[in-house]
């Protein structure tokens, strides 16, 4: 029975689904070698490129140039939900549950706010200048200690304007994986969100070159009723507000000439190591443009 009714049903399918649709992209060869006799030749698309903002770019700072003639002002770039509610998820015994030793949140979020070009083009030159006012220098590294978020993008295009090298890090790694990252590539700046600052504070006992704090204060009534100047004296705390503010005083400092040429160190990207300490990744502007083009393709 189950036979029969396969074999009636298989004219349907392959029409509804034409699955010989999928065998021919499957086979198709999207590559091949510029050199076929070299083992060694570079391997070349077969199809042409569509027009990327990134394939016509050297650098990611030079990408974001472009997107500012590209796109219009008042459209919509960057969106992002407040937290209205958040609860604490519990088990049978009523004790709070834990997922890779952090505390399982359940949130209630708002609709999305926006963040258009013109807004995001403001936050990034302000912040960028503030930055500047605060002693920044260009090839300076930056770890970037914190969730995926509306503010984590922006800093990163910031970071991208100003020549700073990023040395990327997850929350997740543990005080002593985070301590051996920032240890490890000299880094004296570190950006992360007001939540983890007391994970910083702790880390910055093992960290004695590290100077500089610039943490996100967008959970504004969790810092009016907390204190974010426990830092030692020696320590700089700035919040990503207050560089805006700085940087909206400061609009005659020239930022121009402060990106990384495309073959400059740009990123360090750490990730958990299998065994042992964490392992950074080192690339420069060029190799991250020919991965985003790469991402992109594959998205298609």
């Amino acid at each position: 029975m189950f036979t029969c009714y396969t074999y009636l049903t298989l004219p349907i399918y392959y029409v509804i689904q034409k699955p010989y649709q999928k065998l021919r992209k499957s086979h198709f060869q999207r590559s091949v070698q510029l050199d076929a006799t070299d083992p060694y030749s570079p391997w070349v698309r077969t199809q042409e490129t569509k027009f990327h903002v990134l394939t016509t770019s050297a650098s990611m700072a030079e990408a974001s140039k472009m997107m500012r003639r590209l796109y219009p002002l008042d459209r919509r770039c960057i969106g992002y939900r407040n937290v209205i509610e958040e609860t604490v998820c519990t088990d049978a015994d009523g004790l709070a549950v834990r997922l890779d030793g952090k505390v399982l949140r359940k949130l209630r979020l708002s609709p999305y706010v926006w963040f258009t070009y013109a807004d995001v083009y403001d936050r990034i030159d302000c912040i960028a200048r503030g930055l500047v006012v605060n002693g920044f220098q260009r090839r300076d590294k930056v770890v970037v200690l914190a969730e995926t978020c509306a503010d984590n993008l922006i800093f990163i295009q910031v970071c991208l304007k100003i020549g700073a090298v990023m040395v990327t890090v997850f929350a997740t790694l543990g005080d002593e994986g985070i301590s051996h990252c920032i240890n490890e590539t000299n880094a004296a700046i570190i950006y992360t969100t007001y939540d983890l600052l007391p994970k910083v504070q702790n880390i910055l006992k093992t960290c004695p070159k590290v100077n500089t704090i610039i943490f996100v204060d967008n959970n504004s009534d969790a810092i009016k009723n907390n204190n974010t100047t426990q830092f030692e004296p020696n320590i700089k705390l700035l919040s990503t507000t207050g560089l805006y503010n700085d940087g909206k005083q400061e609009q005659t400092i020239e930022l121009d000439g402060l990106e990384l040429h495309p073959d400059e160190l740009q990123i360090i990207s750490y990730t958990s190591g299998t065994t042992g300490p964490p392992k950074g990744i080192e690339m420069t502007g060029a190799q991250l443009v020919r991965a985003g083009v790469s991402t992109s393709a594959a998205m298609e």
